[in-house]
């Protein structure tokens, strides 16, 4: 070819080469060149499929094209390493069996779990059923229950009146305090005295402390558990009586395992001492809707028993009444507080209570004429 009609800047004009040849000629990129190019077949797919693709690829067409990468000549594109999946790490148990593996994507998957017991917790007794504190109390006849507090009542004076109620036919007799020290050393010979004497079963009526759970006696009968729905504080609503079941086993041999009350213990009037000790709030009775919700909490869990209690009044006839109409015919209904005279108790056994319990009004001297006015039968 001649170079006379050339001039000296003019471009040398390139060979053409075909479409995967390794010359760089047009439609070709220079090894030295960064600058991506596309050789297009015709096909309309073709501009969207990488150069690394094979022919029978095509890209959904919502999803932009990628990039097309410079190709090297005879040189293959560099993909990214797949990275491994990690393998869970296998942990075995004594006395526990190995987890059943699967395969998928050629790692071990583990496609049955299951839950291992790392420690070693005590059996948890039975108590949920009806016993035979619970039985006598559903089967009694209705009527008043002497509260006595061990921490105030000397231990002689106490035994006395256990003797008279028992042969006036109580149902039960129990032992509460809002206060108490060294429960143990108090109770264990106090408990022990009154059975020696006495038929009744005893009943614990004390708060829960954190870290324990509620105080026990041995030789007692029952332990009423209050969960107090009105606490600021859950753990004298529920956590109180879990902690009791979990520490039962080690604090009091089997044979005197006493039994549990599940109890709604609801408290009405001003009631600082509670409330500071306890984050008790009182039951606004001007809410119907509340009560409500304390009764269907009620029923719905299935409590033994429902404890009204007032500290410096008394709990309103009506509200006895309303619970008593919605409460289920097994759960018993106590009621407390302020009960000083014959009236008192009649008036919550008309309204519907099962039982009226009694403290204060014995703590003086003349006790005894005051307990067999409370207990005479009704005229």
């Amino acid at each position: 070819m001649s170079s006379a009609g050339l001039s000296p800047t003019s471009p040398t004009p390139r060979r053409r080469t075909a479409v995967g040849g390794r010359r760089h000629g047009a439609g070709c990129p220079a090894p030295w060149s960064s600058t991506p190019t596309r050789v297009s077949t015709g096909n309309a797919d073709d501009a969207a499929r990488p150069r690394w693709a094979p022919s029978s690829w095509t890209r959904k067409r919502s999803t932009p094209p990628r990039p097309s990468w410079p190709r090297w000549p005879g040189r293959a594109p560099r993909r990214c390493p797949r990275r491994r999946p990690r393998r869970a790490a296998r942990t075995s148990h004594d006395g526990a069996q190995r987890a059943t593996t699967g395969q998928r994507g050629g790692t071990p998957v583990n496609t049955s779990p299951q839950l291992v017991q790392r420690t070693e917790v005590p059996a948890v007794p039975p108590l949920l059923g009806p016993g035979a504190v619970l039985g006598r109390l559903r089967g009694h006849e209705r009527g008043p229950v002497h509260i006595i507090d061990p921490f105030k009542v000397p231990q002689a004076e106490a035994v006395e009146k256990a003797k008279i109620l028992d042969d006036l036919g109580c149902p039960a007799l129990i032992l509460a305090s809002t206060d108490y020290e060294s429960f143990e050393s108090r109770m264990d010979p106090y408990v022990a005295a009154i059975k020696e004497v006495s038929s009744l079963p005893v009943l614990l009526h004390f708060p829960p402390r954190k870290g324990l759970g509620f105080p026990l006696a041995r030789g007692a009968d029952a332990v009423i558990l209050p969960a107090l729905l009105g606490s600021r504080d859950d753990y004298y609503v529920w956590k109180s009586y879990l902690e009791t079941l979990i520490n039962l086993p080690g604090r009091i041999d089997r044979e005197d395992w006493p039994e549990l009350l599940l109890t709604v213990a609801l408290t009405f009037g001003e009631d600082h001492k509670t409330g500071d000790l306890l984050g008790t709030v009182p039951v606004a009775t001007t809410i119907p809707d509340q009560i409500d919700r304390y009764i269907a909490v009620t029923r719905s869990f299935g409590f033994h028993m429902v404890y009204l209690y007032s500290r410096y009044a008394q709990v309103p006839v009506d509200v006895v009444s309303h619970f008593r109409r919605q409460l289920h015919p097994d759960q018993i209904l106590f009621v407390s507080g302020n009960v000083r005279r014959r009236e008192h108790v009649t008036a919550y056994l008309e309204a519907g209570a099962d039982y009226v319990g009694f403290a204060g009004a014995l703590e003086h001297v003349d006790w005894r004429s005051t307990l067999a006015e409370i207990t005479a039968d009704r005229p």
